[in-house]
């Protein structure tokens, strides 16, 4: 009897032991805290931007660069100057954001890095390509009047910032057509110990002559011999399918009035009316065509420049 007992008690405490087992999710059980927190500890006290990776962040943004990846590399430049606030090359490195967003024609960003870099900088070189770079981004917008301002500016503030600033306001006098001002500028370059970096002047100079006796169009005598027969101010510039849609134009019309005044006069008013209007037209008509073909020989002429001179004047200081 007290065997059964013992039996029925095993039986029980064995259910009741697998019963409270199966409660417990393997892998789950807690720990004793004390154990793994040193190991938690040491994981997040890892810096992200250990010292040996330096050279390597700064090179990759280089590499990504010079790939023309002028976005992704202005990340990295940023990612520098985060983890290394206090190396020497963060002129370097926030030069180069600003010309990264250069790059990419970004350049109301472009200015803003250009300037705290020339509130940062005790370099002069560093001053003076943030200076020019930030000129530059005025030029590349076709803001040549504003360049010429903001050069001006600097020299009232900074004194005399040398030849290369005034290598790119010869720049922009070629732009807005003020062409003997451009070869005043470079003959005084070219006299002067500028950069030899600078050694376009004397191509330069050639092309400021030959910009002032370039063949134009007189938008006077454009008018004046469209006045005299229609469609001829257009011929002048060299614009013939204009010149002979102003002459039938206006003959066709004039005629049209003249031969039938006596048979049927509401009609030839009418005709008159528009033969005077497309008269006028002509006349303006010649004159348009007398800017818009000096226009285009500028653009052409400019043009050509840019492509020929060694040296570009977006491209100086991008390395200094």
């Amino acid at each position: 009897m007290v065997k059964k007992y013992i039996l029925l008690f095993v039986i029980f405490s064995s259910i009741q032991a697998f019963g409270q087992g199966t409660d417990v999710v393997p892998g789950l059980e807690k720990e004793d805290s004390t154990e793994i927190q040193p190991a938690r500890m040491e994981t997040t006290e890892k810096t992200d931007f250990p010292e040996f990776d330096r050279d390597k962040i700064l090179l990759f943004a280089d590499y990504l660069f010079n790939e023309g990846e002028y976005q992704r590399a202005s990340v990295e430049y940023h990612r520098f100057n985060f983890g290394f606030p206090n190396d020497s090359r963060n002129q370097y490195s926030l030069f180069r954001i600003g010309l990264s967003n250069e790059k990419v024609k970004k350049y109301d960003k472009a200015r803003k890095y250009y300037h705290n870099l020339i509130e940062k900088s005790t370099e002069t070189k560093w001053v003076h390509s943030a200076y020019y770079r930030t000129a530059s981004t005025y030029y590349e917008e076709q803001k040549w009047v504003e360049t010429i301002f903001y050069i001006d500016s600097l020299e009232k503030a900074e004194g005399n910032l040398g030849g290369v600033f005034d290598y790119l306001r010869g720049w922009c006098y070629l732009h807005i057509k003020r062409y003997s001002d451009a070869q005043k500028i470079f003959e005084r370059l070219n006299e002067s110990d500028i950069e030899q970096r600078v050694s376009s002047l004397y191509y330069l100079i050639s092309k400021t002559k030959q910009a002032q006796i370039m063949s134009g169009r007189s938008p006077f005598l454009s008018g004046l011999f469209s006045t005299v027969i229609p469609g001829a101010g257009q011929l002048y510039c060299g614009r013939i399918g204009d010149a002979g849609y102003s002459f039938v134009l206006s003959v066709g019309c004039a005629a049209s009035s003249y031969y039938l005044w006596e048979d049927d006069k509401p009609f030839a008013i009418t005709m008159a009316a528009l033969g005077t209007f497309f008269y006028l037209g002509n006349i303006y008509g010649a004159v348009n065509s007398a800017k818009i073909y000096n226009d285009n020989s500028h653009r052409e002429f400019i043009k050509k420049t840019e492509e020929g001179v060694p040296h570009k004047p977006t491209e100086l200081f991008q390395k200094p």
